[in-house]
């Protein structure tokens, strides 16, 4: 009897901490998306017609991004880890094709940069944590 209500607590203690490692980490990214999205508004007001554009399609994009990290934060109190890590999956490559408007000239700005760089190691930081397997990236 002491076995087996030792090994049923085993997946609830496995589930809270893995939870309690992933939500903060999420919360993480969703605040960086926002903010990267106020900062995507500002450099909207550029004239440069080329820029204005690209910055609009990564408006989008962190958007997708911020849907995805909602999605995977509730998945992570669910448990559902594999889901946390297709929802992060999907988080990058939204971060990946903002980052790729910049393949060519102009480059993005350099604050740009830095958030989208943050924004990538957190959403593989997420997709780690969730412990799904590497062919989901």
């Amino acid at each position: 009897m002491i076995f087996l209500s030792f090994v049923g607590s085993i997946p609830s203690t496995a589930f809270a901490d893995k939870t309690a490692a992933l939500v903060p980490v999420i919360e993480e990214a969703r605040s960086n998306s926002q903010s990267t999205i106020n900062l995507l508004n500002s450099l909207q007001q550029t004239t440069d017609p080329k820029l204005k554009s690209r910055y609009t399609n990564c408006i989008g994009y962190y958007n997708q991004v911020s849907k995805y990290l909602i999605e995977a934060e509730g998945y992570a109190k669910t448990g559902l880890y594999t889901d946390v890590g297709r929802a992060a999956s999907s988080a990058l490559e939204m971060v990946l094709h903002c980052e790729g408007e910049f393949k060519e000239p102009p480059p993005q700005p350099s604050s740009l940069q830095q958030t989208n760089n943050k924004e990538s190691s957190l959403c593989y930081n997420i997709f780690k944590l969730s412990g799904s397997p590497p062919s989901v990236v």
